[in-house]
């Protein structure tokens, strides 16, 4: 049994409260959920606990005491259980219908406990239902919310630093960053719908480099600093540790070795039917292997990122057909080759 940062007096604690109230007989299910279950929380933190009453089933109150500790019940209705497991059965976001990648907060949070929670009793409904939940799907599906977070973030950063608002992009920049970590996060396995742990999971995961501590803590407003970073991360957790977790993620290029650079004011979007590139004034699809090339757009040469994605299993890619794609991707004004190179094949 998983159970997070919740120790056995408190799980106990947890089963007497539900025994006292009725056990089986008031609840469909309970999941022992809350920060604590993902690994995370605090000496402060509350003892949390969703349920499914059956029906007709009461509670008196949604607070108890057992033992020294407060326990918290959070009533989730039958038909919300259902609609959160449908969630998690199969990622079906396409780019005409995307309820499943923009949920509320309330929802996202709500489902995130859900899924990361640990189920402490259920009833044979309850226990189908369950089964039917898909953890990568669940992984997925924070994913996508988050992507979209990106995107839309990198793109306000982009209007007010047109608009001479360096501190409003600055911010908009690290809020795309924040979110882009969150897609990195859950693509290694680590899912959660807010930042109050963001830096014990970066600590955790070996993702806190000097430089992401730089990029989240600058002194002075960098925006394209931000931005690239953000497009780097959450880009590449979308087309690499989509379907698996990553057990890392690449080391932050720094985009100034001369080749061509991505546009950051785009954030990369996966949805079931087909990839796109999401910014200011315009959103085109592209193939995933396009969004693979352009993810390494970071001053990388051509025939480095050919190798890479050979290794990466895109069949035998010739740095020829690279550069091909890079010039469709500069033409479409999602990226941008400097003028004192062709970035033609060596």
């Amino acid at each position: 049994m998983r159970l997070g940062t919740y120790d056995p007096h408190q799980v106990a604690a947890v089963r007497a409260v539900l025994e006292s109230l009725g056990g089986s007989e008031v609840f469909g299910v309970a999941v022992l959920s809350g920060s604590r279950a993902a690994g995370l929380g605090h000496a402060y933190s509350d003892t949390d606990v969703h349920v499914v009453l059956r029906e007709g089933a009461s509670l008196p109150r949604r607070t108890f005491a057992h033992d020294g500790v407060e326990v918290q019940l959070t009533l989730v209705p039958r038909q919300v259980l259902l609609e959160y497991v449908s969630l998690a059965e199969a990622y079906v976001a396409t780019a005409a219908s995307r309820a499943q990648s923009t949920l509320t907060f309330e929802q996202l949070w709500n489902f995130v406990r859900l899924a990361s929670g640990t189920v402490l009793l259920a009833d044979d409904e309850c226990s189908d239902l369950l089964a039917r939940c898909d953890t990568e799907v669940a992984r997925q599906v924070v994913m996508a919310n988050f992507m979209h977070k990106v995107a839309r973030n990198a793109e306000d950063a982009a209007g007010m630093l047109a608009f001479d608002d360096t501190f409003g992009a600055s911010h908009a920049a690290l809020l795309a960053l924040k979110a882009a970590l969150e897609v990195a996060l859950a693509s290694t396995g680590d899912i959660y719908a807010m930042d109050r742990f963001l830096l014990r999971r970066l600590g955790r995961s070996g993702l806190l480099t000097p430089e992401l501590w730089g990029l989240l803590n600058q002194p002075e407003p960098d925006v394209a600093a931000r931005l690239h970073a953000a497009a780097a991360l959450s880009g590449w957790s979308l087309v690499h540790g989509w379907d698996k977790p990553l057990e890392s993620l690449p080391v932050l290029g720094t985009g100034r070795t001369g080749h061509s650079l991505r546009d950051p004011a785009f954030g990369l979007q996966r949805f079931a039917d087909r990839w796109a590139l999401s910014g200011p004034g315009k959103s085109m699809r592209v193939t995933e292997l396009v969004a693979a090339v352009w993810i390494r757009l970071d001053g990388r040469a051509p025939e480095v990122i050919a190798g890479e994605l050979q290794a990466a299993g895109y069949g035998d890619v010739s740095a020829d057909q690279v550069v091909s794609c890079v010039e469709g991707l500069v033409r479409s004004g999602v990226a941008t080759r400097p003028a004192s190179s062709a970035d033609t094949a060596t």
